[in-house]
């Protein structure tokens, strides 16, 4: 069961690329943690670089690993 309040909305900063798609991003409020590419993203082959400005969604379970929605 999973509902709107379960998760974080931020933006952040690529810093690097890991393999397997995995992102390290510098959130606004300075944390780093690992994101991963979310599904329309993978399926529209959107590509993204160190230094691009994406929006991540963040589990309130675990605030160590996101998923990057948007990239922008």
């Amino acid at each position: 069961m999973s509902s709107n309040n379960d998760k974080f909305v931020l933006g952040g900063e690529v810093l690097l690329q890991l393999p397997s798609t995995v992102f390290r991003v510098k959130l606004e409020n300075g944390i780093v943690i690992d994101c991963t590419i979310s599904g329309k993203m993978r399926l529209n082959f959107i590509k993204l670089n160190p230094g691009d400005k994406v929006i991540v969604e963040i589990s309130k379970y675990d605030v160590t690993k996101g998923r990057i929605i948007r990239r922008g």
